[in-house]
């Protein structure tokens, strides 16, 4: 339990650090020195602060196997059978969170943490891996999912496919719009 609280700490962090972007954004327009140096030091600071939930939820917790069914007591008696229980519904509530908070951290700080973008899309591999079974957790109905939580997870991921896809093609724009301005020079130097 200690490194998922240690994760969700970390993203509360995250979050308040993360909900400053709007401000120093609007701040750093007229560049004032001051204000691009406070802007310099917040984006070095999510940068930190992505890099560290991440991790946190990746590897301690969804990658680790946490409470998967390795920990499962063999025995039959009435104890285990609650234990087992408990660790089933522990799962069933933290797993889906995890995926949501981490795809929450890497897509929000897509323009500030190169490659972010590709890797809330790459997700979905660690959601569908047969290895932590993850997705048999996004797919349990419950009283507040009575569809799960799969269809939720798909959404997310089309929703990283279309911004990377609209993000390779403003990137090949521009190196048209630049090969052509190299050529234009080129050619005008003749």
């Amino acid at each position: 339990m200690v490194s998922l609280c240690d994760a969700y700490t970390t993203y509360e962090s995250w979050a308040r650090v993360q909900g400053q972007e709007a401000l120093l954004t609007a701040a750093r327009q007229p560049a004032q020195p001051s204000v691009e140096r406070a802007w310099l030091d917040w984006k070095k600071e999510v940068e930190n602060l992505t890099q560290r939930t991440a991790q946190l939820f990746r590897e301690n917790i969804l990658e680790s196997g946490w409470l998967d069914e390795s920990v499962m007591l063999a025995e039959t008696d009435l104890d285990s059978e609650c234990r087992n229980a408990q660790i089933t519904a522990l799962r069933a509530i933290y797993i889906p969170d995890v995926i949501f908070l981490l795809y929450e951290v890497l897509y929000k700080t897509r323009d500030v943490v190169e490659g972010n973008l590709r890797e809330s899309l790459e997700l979905s591999q660690l959601v569908a891996s047969d290895d932590g079974a993850i997705y048999k957790e996004m797919a349990k109905r419950s009283p507040k999912y009575p569809e799960g939580q799969l269809l939720r997870f798909l959404d997310l991921m089309r929703q990283s496919a279309r911004q990377l896809m609209l993000t390779d093609q403003l990137r090949q724009q521009r190196q048209r719009i630049y090969s052509t301005d190299i050529s234009s020079v080129r050619v005008k130097s003749s």
